[in-house]
């Protein structure tokens, strides 16, 4: 299976932070594969017309996020803005093109279109005419979890001695755009590590796991190769909570 970010996915999602570790394997930490140049942001445009609108959950909630518009037409240009309490947004400075719309919930609770939508949200914006009452639409996610059994806490953030390299465990989701999201560490209940992520009802993906410096088994026991991404695809049911992934250290490696 080949892992790929898409070019114009939101530069504010997953990619970025836990992710980093695959730069030199896979992934940038942008939303570039490797090989491809990084996105080059121009300055806004003074008194360009604004877009502007909503965002709302496909179960009527009105969101907190975090929007992201991305020149098609012209390219490399972008813009961001951070809803406000009712999920209203103001994107300014855009040029004349039309833009892709990607949104970040802060919740984490709904899903990024860009991410997951087979159908991309485009904008045009032209002339003096303003974008307005825009009323972008986010499905609500289900929650996979994964969990990490730590019992020897391999992975507790302690330093390792000299001689050893520091032992980590990445673990992302790879939607069926195969856009790679971060799957992030929600908590522990004693050897157990808790990572959750919101994915798309009926989806089929993959969860992709990357160790460092430790022994990983998935599901069936199965070790996982060290430095290297494994990919484990899984069907999310309709409508309701995927059963756990459950991933198991077993040791740190010499």
């Amino acid at each position: 299976m080949n892992i790929k970010i898409d070019t114009v996915h939101s530069p504010s999602r997953g990619v970025r932070g836990p992710y980093a570790k695959l730069t030199a394997i896979a992934v940038a930490t942008t939303v570039c594969a490797i090989g491809l140049p990084a996105q080059t942001v121009l300055l806004p445009t003074p008194n360009a017309p604004p877009i502007s609108g909503v965002v709302v959950g496909s179960d009527g909630g009105r969101i907190q996020a975090t929007v992201t518009a991305h020149g098609l037409t012209p390219p490399s240009v972008s813009a961001t803005a951070e809803t406000g309490p009712d999920g209203s947004f103001v994107l300014g400075g855009l040029p004349d093109g039309n833009y892709q719309l990607c949104v970040e919930d802060k919740g984490g609770t709904y899903l990024d279109p860009c991410a997951w939508s087979e159908t991309q949200v485009i904008v045009a914006a032209k002339g003096s005419r303003p974008v307005s009452g825009f009323r972008l639409v986010m499905a609500l996610g289900v929650k996979l979890e994964v969990r990490v059994n730590d019992a020897g806490r391999v992975l507790d953030p302690v330093a390792p001695p000299a001689n050893r390299p520091r032992t980590e465990l990445v673990v992302a989701a790879v939607t069926p755009r195969n856009i790679v999201l971060p799957v992030r560490f929600a908590g522990r209940t004693g050897a157990v590590r808790s990572h959750r992520i919101a994915v798309s009802s009926g989806a089929r993906m993959f969860v992709g796991v990357l160790s460092f410096g430790a022994n990983v088994n998935d599901p069936q026991g199965r070790p996982i190769e060290a430095g290297r991404i494994t990919s484990l695809p899984i069907t999310i049911p309709a409508g309701q909570n995927p059963p756990p992934v459950d991933l198991t250290v077993t040791g740190a490696r010499p």
